[in-house]
């Protein structure tokens, strides 16, 4: 009797074993996930290339975006994240994550242009850098810490036009809401951020002489003093790579300088 109440319970658990072992293949890859960090003007473009990405990697991509200068702060306070993108070179290679002995390799992603936005209809027929120079205008710019504010400072130097901002915002999201609710009558932002669909305002770009030269970056960032994580190096790789250029080319930005 006891042999034969061994063997049923052999019997009964050939199924539930069998029940374990049935795992499509590439489960258990599926729970890998990386964090990327997006400049906020990089965002829907980020967004875009993790879609891309994750069916062909098993990787879940989650996005986490803000101004360039929040994200900085964030990571050297010893936020994780595995990739970082940037608005600009200058923050990337500025950046000093407290677990990692060396700097993150920074790497140029893709280009972009500024633009002067104004209400539709630009009900005040502005037209260059020239005519925000107009003390009845209510103009504003990214703060000088922010990418967006750097680039358009130095636009407006090079355009030889000096300009009081009313207030220094945050990101180039912020100003975009202050022309969309009335508070502001111009500001200078990037075209990709005239082209969201929610921007709800217009845009005229400066002249290529006027440009500045904007290189956005993306870096696979160490974790507790090793080497960037495998799934983050592929992110940047894909980025990096035709597909994820034509994503971002979809998005408005050009190719690195």
């Amino acid at each position: 009797k006891m042999r034969s109440f061994a063997w049923l319970i052999v019997l009964l658990s050939v199924p539930l074993l069998a029940s374990c072992g049935d795992v499509k293949p590439g489960a258990a890859e599926a729970e890998e996930s990386i964090t990327v960090f997006a400049s906020a003007s990089l965002a829907p473009a980020i967004e875009a290339l993790a879609a891309a990405f994750e069916p062909n990697h098993a990787v879940r991509v989650a996005v986490h975006s803000a101004g360039t200068p929040r994200l900085l702060l964030q990571l050297r306070e010893g936020a994780s994240a595995d990739v970082l993108a940037a608005a600009d070179r200058e923050s990337a290679e500025a950046l000093h994550l407290p677990h990692a002995a060396s700097p993150p390799v920074v790497h140029p992603l893709a280009g972009n242009r500024l633009a002067i936005a104004f209400a539709a209809g630009n009900p005040h027929g502005i037209e260059s850098l020239a005519d925000l120079d107009n003390p009845s205008l209510r103009v504003a710019l990214a703060g000088p810490e922010v990418p967006a504010g750097r680039y358009a400072r130095r636009a407006l130097a090079k355009a030889g036009v000096e300009l009081r901002s009313r207030s220094d915002e945050a990101s180039v999201q912020a100003l975009l809401t202050k022309l969309a609710f009335g508070e502001l009558d111009a500001a200078l932002v990037y075209t990709t951020d005239l082209q969201r669909p929610q921007a709800q305002v217009e845009g005229r770009e400066l002249p290529a002489g006027l440009q500045p030269e904007i290189e956005l970056t993306i870096s696979a960032l160490p974790r507790a003093q090793t080497a960037p994580r495998p799934q983050a190096a592929a992110f940047v790789r894909f980025a990096l790579a035709a597909e994820g250029q034509q994503i971002l080319r979809d998005h408005g930005f050009g190719a690195a300088r």
